[in-house]
């Protein structure tokens, strides 16, 4: 199980709670899952020559296009709650209080969980590598910033956890079935390539839902309370999925 930052992860409870509270996070949620199980739903290698390439692909531009349609219309909603997106250098960003929030898709794994020490900023697109450094620039444990544990003596931090505004949600979906699952997190540079990571949604399967991607009636491989989570006990979500058979 990863430990992350103590400091960090209370920072980050207060952004999650933040997001939850414009409504923002259940916006995410509902475009990406849907999204998602269209998309394996029509995906069909065999016929059409489709890739998880480019099933990922065609679902990340997918959620970048219907999000920044629906937050930038004239008649937004969003633009009363103080949301503003933007797409520099074709990457979504999502500004809200006083964060700057950006998507990405994890890469394929088994059972959804990303392997969180697989992300390289330094390789990311120049948003996401910008995004990082600017948390490191702002917050950086001692023991994270250096390849030795801190010594005695030493500050434990440099700078301040209020200083972090990079968010990123990371997501994930199931080929199989069509379920996804997301988590926030914190960008950095250093040993480790975030800060503090906590769960949004982890979809579990119904039986419409089975029965639509012929995947049989189940639950996650893995139970929600299984997860990769911070050392800190947190308020997590878990829905069940519905989809009209």
């Amino acid at each position: 199980m990863t430990v992350w930052d103590r400091p960090a992860v209370q920072r980050l409870a207060k952004v999650s709670d933040d997001l939850r509270a414009t409504g923002l996070t259940e916006l995410l949620e509902q475009v990406i899952a849907d999204v998602w199980d269209v998309n394996v739903a029509r995906h069909e290698p065999s016929a059409r020559g489709d890739t998880a390439r480019s099933l990922g692909v065609t679902s990340a531009e997918n959620i970048r296009e219907l999000l920044l349609r629906d937050l930038t219309r004239p008649d937004s909603p969003w633009l009363a709650r103080g949301v503003q997106a933007s797409t520099p250098e074709g990457a979504l960003t999502i500004r809200t209080c006083g964060l700057d929030l950006r998507i990405k898709k994890a890469p394929s794994a088994r059972d959804r969980s990303p392997d969180w020490d697989a992300f390289d900023w330094h390789s990311a697109s120049a948003t996401h590598r910008a995004a990082a450094q600017q948390n490191a620039a702002a917050y950086m444990p001692t023991a994270t910033a250096s390849a030795q544990l801190a010594l005695p003596g030493m500050p434990s931090a440099i700078g301040r956890p209020t200083g972090l505004t990079q968010v990123c949600l990371v997501w994930s979906g199931d080929g199989r079935t069509g379920l996804s699952a997301a988590w926030l997190g914190f960008p950095t540079l250093g040993r480790s390539p975030w800060l503090a990571v906590t769960p949004l949604w982890w979809h579990e399967q119904t039986e419409s839902a089975a029965a639509k991607h012929g995947a049989g009636t189940h639950a996650t491989s893995q139970p929600f309370s299984a997860q990769d989570v911070p050392e800190l006990s947190l308020v997590l979500k878990t829905t069940a999925r519905r989809v009209n058979g």
